[in-house]
């Protein structure tokens, strides 16, 4: 057990959080902690709710990152409910978006984006730069990729539509 605490608080970078007080730790650290305790189990899958609700942009990007070194160097499947769209196409290979505990949509992020107006009948939204797309392309009439929905996606759209000029 000891071993196991010690490979998991290495591996998510907490071990001077070990002897802490839980309750004088930030959300972040919290976060690490509670994802240090599941990793001791060496679990094939791990299901979180909101994991980056209440984090700062910092804080949520470190909280991802762990994720995707737990899910590469593990091999651990992670699974995340979130209303946090921006996330979506950066960390999900495959999403589902349930209703009234019923799936509405599923597939890949960049199939889901691409039925704005079904997100928006299950009350979510889509990413901001994907949501930029769509007006640049609806309201300004611009060729522009309304599939875009990351900052790097956006900007080769955006480099692509300079070019045509």
């Amino acid at each position: 057990v000891a071993r196991r605490v010690s490979d998991a608080a290495s591996q998510l970078e907490i071990k001077e959080l070990l002897p802490s007080d839980p309750f004088c730790l930030s959300g972040g650290q919290a976060r690490r902690v509670a994802l240090a305790s599941i990793l001791t189990l060496s679990p094939r899958a791990v299901v979180l709710d909101e994991p980056t609700a209440g984090l700062d942009p910092e804080g949520v990007s470190e909280i991802l990152q762990l994720l995707q070194k737990i899910q590469r160097e593990k091999g651990v499947t992670i699974v995340i409910a979130t209303h946090e769209m921006d996330i979506v196409p950066l960390f999900c290979d495959y999403a589902y978006v349930i209703n009234r505990g019923r799936v509405a949509l599923s597939g890949t992020p960049k199939e889901l984006f691409q039925e704005p107006q079904k997100l928006r009948e299950n009350h979510l939204q889509l990413p901001r730069i994907a949501q930029l797309m769509e007006v640049l392309s609806q309201e300004d009439k611009l060729p522009i990729d309304q599939t875009a929905a990351t900052v790097s996606e956006g900007r080769e759209a955006v480099k692509k539509l300079l070019r045509k000029d």
